[in-house]
């Protein structure tokens, strides 16, 4: 079973409680990555998305299980850009990212403060996924 180390309780959660959670590095605001975990999929989006009218969903990310440990290591300049199978992260000049699904075409936009918190929380292995015993 894969457990999901939850950055807000710093203990696993399972994958079906249904939580978001955000890097503890995250300021007070609720401008921020979110991830949560679904079981064989991990989901991100963006916490500052308010939708408009009862018809608009906010938007997600989901990256499966088998390419999350990718994805972190580009996140946390382990890899090179452009070698996670996912999604495409672009960095921009003034810290800012966005990171746009492979499939779907799906893009999220990060400010520099809200990149850099969850940078910082991939970093300190917030976001990692176990192998429950």
């Amino acid at each position: 079973m894969t457990r999901f180390y939850s950055p807000s309780t710093r203990r696993p959660s399972s994958a079906d409680d249904g939580a978001w959670f955000k890097s503890t590095y995250s300021s007070g605001s609720c401008t921020c990555v979110e991830v949560h975990h679904g079981g064989n999929r991990l989901s991100l989006r963006d916490s500052k998305f308010v939708p408009s009218d009862r018809f608009h969903r906010q938007p997600t990310i989901e990256v499966p299980a088998a390419h999350w440990p990718h994805f972190l290591h580009e996140v946390s300049g382990r890899a090179l850009p452009g070698t996670n199978p996912a999604v495409a992260i672009r960095i921009r000049l003034d810290g800012s990212a966005s990171i746009r699904c492979r499939t779907t075409g799906t893009t999220l936009w990060f400010n520099a403060l809200e990149w850099r918190a969850f940078a910082r929380g991939v970093i300190a292995g917030e976001f990692s996924l176990h192998l429950a015993a």
